[in-house]
Protein backbone atom coordinates (compact mmCIF):
# COMPACT_ATOMS: atom_id res chain seq x y z
CA UNK A 1 0.00 0.00 0.00
CA UNK A 2 3.02 2.14 0.99
CA UNK A 3 4.33 1.67 -2.86
CA UNK A 4 1.17 2.73 -4.06
CA UNK A 5 1.05 5.88 -2.22
CA UNK A 6 4.45 6.89 -3.08
CA UNK A 7 3.77 6.12 -6.90
CA UNK A 8 0.67 8.19 -6.75
CA UNK A 9 2.43 10.40 -5.24
CA UNK A 10 5.14 10.59 -7.67
CA UNK A 11 1.99 10.36 -10.65
CA UNK A 12 0.34 13.75 -9.09
CA UNK A 13 4.03 15.34 -8.72
CA UNK A 14 4.50 14.50 -12.68
CA UNK A 15 1.37 15.90 -13.83
CA UNK A 16 1.44 19.16 -11.59
CA UNK A 17 5.19 19.42 -13.21
CA UNK A 18 3.67 18.43 -16.54
CA UNK A 19 1.28 21.52 -16.40
CA UNK A 20 3.59 23.62 -15.35
CA UNK A 21 6.05 23.36 -18.37
CA UNK A 22 3.05 23.82 -20.44
CA UNK A 23 2.20 27.25 -18.89
CA UNK A 24 5.82 27.97 -19.49
CA UNK A 25 5.90 26.73 -23.03
CA UNK A 26 2.94 29.13 -24.22
CA UNK A 27 5.50 32.19 -22.57
CA UNK A 28 8.95 30.75 -23.84
CA UNK A 29 10.20 32.62 -26.78
CA UNK A 30 13.12 31.71 -28.98
CA UNK A 31 15.93 32.29 -26.15
CA UNK A 32 14.60 28.90 -24.48
CA UNK A 33 17.19 26.69 -25.02
CA UNK A 34 15.03 23.30 -25.47
CA UNK A 35 12.30 25.21 -27.87
CA UNK A 36 15.11 26.62 -30.01
CA UNK A 37 16.42 22.87 -30.50
CA UNK A 38 12.66 21.73 -31.41
CA UNK A 39 12.88 24.49 -34.00
CA UNK A 40 15.86 23.67 -35.64
CA UNK A 41 15.57 20.30 -35.76
CA UNK A 42 13.60 21.42 -39.11
CA UNK A 43 16.65 20.86 -41.16
CA UNK A 44 15.25 23.51 -43.66
CA UNK A 45 15.35 26.06 -40.54
CA UNK A 46 18.29 24.86 -39.15
CA UNK A 47 20.27 25.26 -42.74
CA UNK A 48 18.83 28.80 -43.27
CA UNK A 49 20.29 29.41 -39.31
CA UNK A 50 23.21 28.62 -40.15
CA UNK A 51 23.66 29.86 -43.24
CA UNK A 52 23.01 33.66 -42.00
CA UNK A 53 25.00 33.23 -39.00
CA UNK A 54 28.14 32.05 -41.26
CA UNK A 55 27.35 34.29 -44.13
CA UNK A 56 27.43 31.90 -46.77
CA UNK A 57 25.10 29.38 -48.09
CA UNK A 58 24.59 25.91 -46.25
CA UNK A 59 23.44 23.69 -49.30
CA UNK A 60 21.94 20.76 -47.15
CA UNK A 61 21.54 19.54 -43.64
CA UNK A 62 22.22 16.13 -43.60
CA UNK A 63 21.73 15.31 -40.23
CA UNK A 64 20.22 17.16 -36.98
CA UNK A 65 20.50 16.00 -33.63
CA UNK A 66 18.86 17.83 -30.52
CA UNK A 67 19.78 17.85 -26.71
CA UNK A 68 22.34 14.82 -27.77
CA UNK A 69 24.83 13.69 -25.09
CA UNK A 70 28.25 13.18 -25.79
CA UNK A 71 29.17 10.57 -22.88
CA UNK A 72 32.64 10.71 -21.29
CA UNK A 73 34.15 7.81 -19.57
CA UNK A 74 32.44 7.48 -16.29
CA UNK A 75 34.73 9.61 -13.89
CA UNK A 76 34.79 12.30 -15.93
CA UNK A 77 32.03 14.88 -17.08
CA UNK A 78 30.27 14.50 -20.02
CA UNK A 79 28.13 17.09 -22.36
CA UNK A 80 24.59 17.59 -23.42
CA UNK A 81 24.22 19.82 -26.92
CA UNK A 82 20.93 21.61 -27.94
CA UNK A 83 22.24 21.48 -31.42
CA UNK A 84 24.91 19.06 -33.06
CA UNK A 85 24.08 19.08 -37.18
CA UNK A 86 26.43 17.95 -40.04
CA UNK A 87 26.09 19.57 -43.64
CA UNK A 88 26.60 17.96 -47.15
CA UNK A 89 29.81 18.50 -47.25
CA UNK A 90 30.71 16.92 -43.82
CA UNK A 91 31.19 20.12 -41.93
CA UNK A 92 29.69 19.47 -38.01
CA UNK A 93 28.06 22.23 -36.16
CA UNK A 94 26.80 22.61 -32.07
CA UNK A 95 25.10 25.23 -31.50
CA UNK A 96 23.92 26.60 -27.82
CA UNK A 97 21.30 28.72 -27.13
CA UNK A 98 22.77 30.88 -23.84
CA UNK A 99 20.02 32.70 -21.78
CA UNK A 100 22.20 32.87 -17.95
CA UNK A 101 25.40 34.82 -18.08
CA UNK A 102 27.92 32.53 -17.33
CA UNK A 103 31.80 33.40 -17.48
CA UNK A 104 32.79 30.09 -18.38
CA UNK A 105 31.47 29.65 -21.56
CA UNK A 106 35.23 30.08 -23.46
CA UNK A 107 36.62 26.67 -21.32
CA UNK A 108 33.00 25.32 -22.04
CA UNK A 109 33.70 25.90 -25.29
CA UNK A 110 36.76 23.88 -25.46
CA UNK A 111 34.81 21.14 -23.74
CA UNK A 112 32.81 20.76 -25.99
CA UNK A 113 35.25 21.20 -28.87
CA UNK A 114 37.55 18.35 -27.50
CA UNK A 115 34.21 15.82 -26.97
CA UNK A 116 32.85 16.68 -30.55
CA UNK A 117 36.32 15.28 -31.81
CA UNK A 118 36.39 12.40 -29.90
CA UNK A 119 33.40 11.43 -31.05
CA UNK A 120 33.67 12.27 -35.16
CA UNK A 121 36.97 9.66 -34.91
CA UNK A 122 37.11 5.83 -34.69
CA UNK A 123 40.27 4.59 -33.52
CA UNK A 124 42.18 2.14 -35.95
CA UNK A 125 45.68 2.80 -37.88
CA UNK A 126 43.43 3.97 -40.79
CA UNK A 127 41.88 6.60 -39.54
CA UNK A 128 43.97 9.38 -39.91
CA UNK A 129 43.78 12.65 -38.04
CA UNK A 130 43.22 14.59 -41.55
CA UNK A 131 39.89 12.55 -42.03
CA UNK A 132 38.91 14.47 -39.01
CA UNK A 133 35.63 17.08 -40.23
CA UNK A 134 35.98 20.89 -40.13
CA UNK A 135 33.73 22.03 -36.72
CA UNK A 136 32.09 25.14 -35.81
CA UNK A 137 30.58 25.84 -32.17
CA UNK A 138 28.42 28.89 -31.83
CA UNK A 139 26.95 30.50 -28.62
CA UNK A 140 24.03 32.34 -29.22
CA UNK A 141 23.75 34.66 -26.27
CA UNK A 142 21.66 37.69 -24.39
CA UNK A 143 24.84 39.38 -22.93
CA UNK A 144 27.59 40.22 -24.69
CA UNK A 145 30.63 38.02 -22.94
CA UNK A 146 33.09 40.01 -24.20
CA UNK A 147 32.07 43.37 -23.27
CA UNK A 148 33.12 44.47 -26.70
CA UNK A 149 29.50 45.57 -28.01
CA UNK A 150 29.92 43.71 -30.85
CA UNK A 151 27.10 41.49 -32.74
CA UNK A 152 29.13 38.57 -33.82
CA UNK A 153 32.78 37.09 -32.28
CA UNK A 154 34.39 34.73 -34.32
CA UNK A 155 37.96 32.90 -33.14
CA UNK A 156 39.64 30.70 -35.11
CA UNK A 157 43.85 29.41 -34.36
CA UNK A 158 46.54 32.36 -35.26
CA UNK A 159 50.16 32.39 -34.69
CA UNK A 160 51.30 35.10 -32.11
CA UNK A 161 54.39 35.62 -33.97
CA UNK A 162 52.68 35.95 -37.69
CA UNK A 163 48.92 37.20 -37.04
CA UNK A 164 48.23 36.36 -41.00
CA UNK A 165 49.59 32.64 -40.13
CA UNK A 166 45.94 31.11 -39.28
CA UNK A 167 46.37 26.88 -38.16
CA UNK A 168 44.20 24.99 -40.14
CA UNK A 169 42.83 22.86 -37.64
CA UNK A 170 39.57 23.49 -38.92
CA UNK A 171 38.24 25.16 -35.79
CA UNK A 172 36.14 28.14 -35.46
CA UNK A 173 34.13 29.27 -32.44
CA UNK A 174 31.42 31.89 -33.08
CA UNK A 175 29.61 33.88 -30.16
CA UNK A 176 26.68 35.80 -30.92
CA UNK A 177 25.49 39.19 -28.73
CA UNK A 178 21.71 39.79 -28.62
CA UNK A 179 22.47 43.40 -26.92
CA UNK A 180 25.14 43.74 -29.71
CA UNK A 181 25.25 47.31 -31.33
CA UNK A 182 28.87 47.99 -33.06
CA UNK A 183 30.32 46.20 -36.01
CA UNK A 184 27.92 44.98 -39.57
CA UNK A 185 26.22 42.34 -39.78
CA UNK A 186 23.67 40.72 -42.41
CA UNK A 187 20.38 42.45 -41.90
CA UNK A 188 18.49 38.99 -41.03
CA UNK A 189 21.13 38.32 -38.26
CA UNK A 190 20.32 41.46 -36.35
CA UNK A 191 16.64 40.82 -37.20
CA UNK A 192 17.59 36.99 -35.91
CA UNK A 193 18.91 37.95 -32.72
CA UNK A 194 16.60 40.90 -31.95
CA UNK A 195 13.35 38.30 -31.79
CA UNK A 196 15.71 35.60 -29.90
CA UNK A 197 15.97 38.99 -27.69
CA UNK A 198 12.09 38.96 -26.95
CA UNK A 199 11.15 41.36 -29.60
CA UNK A 200 8.61 41.42 -32.43
CA UNK A 201 9.59 38.92 -35.48
CA UNK A 202 10.47 40.86 -38.70
CA UNK A 203 11.30 40.04 -42.16
CA UNK A 204 10.83 37.11 -44.03
CA UNK A 205 13.38 34.93 -42.40
CA UNK A 206 12.80 35.73 -38.59
CA UNK A 207 8.77 35.12 -39.52
CA UNK A 208 9.27 32.06 -40.87
CA UNK A 209 11.23 31.26 -37.56
CA UNK A 210 8.50 32.69 -35.31
CA UNK A 211 5.64 30.67 -36.90
CA UNK A 212 7.45 27.53 -36.27
CA UNK A 213 8.10 28.50 -32.60
CA UNK A 214 3.84 29.04 -32.46
CA UNK A 215 3.06 25.92 -34.62
CA UNK A 216 5.72 24.01 -31.77
CA UNK A 217 3.55 25.83 -29.05
CA UNK A 218 0.31 24.45 -30.64
CA UNK A 219 0.68 20.86 -31.92
CA UNK A 220 0.30 18.26 -29.45
CA UNK A 221 3.05 16.33 -30.68
CA UNK A 222 6.09 18.75 -30.18
CA UNK A 223 4.09 19.92 -27.16
CA UNK A 224 5.20 16.31 -25.75
CA UNK A 225 8.36 16.53 -26.92
CA UNK A 226 9.07 19.50 -25.20
CA UNK A 227 7.68 18.16 -22.30
CA UNK A 228 9.61 15.16 -22.46
CA UNK A 229 12.83 17.04 -22.60
CA UNK A 230 12.19 19.42 -19.90
CA UNK A 231 11.25 16.41 -18.08
CA UNK A 232 14.84 14.63 -18.44
CA UNK A 233 16.57 17.60 -17.73
CA UNK A 234 14.32 18.01 -14.10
Amino acid sequence: REATFIGMEADKNDEEYGKEIRYLLEHENLSNDILFSLVMQREELCSRVLSIILNRRIKTVEYVGIQESIVNLPQYKSVRLDVFAKDSEGIVYNVEMQKLKKDDLAKRSRFYQGLMDVSLLYKGKYEHYAKLPDTCIIFITEFDLFDRELYKYTFRSRCDEAEDLVLEDGMVKIFLNTKGTVGKVDEDIDKFLAYVDGKAAEGEFTQDIATEVERIKQHNETRVEYMTLMMELK
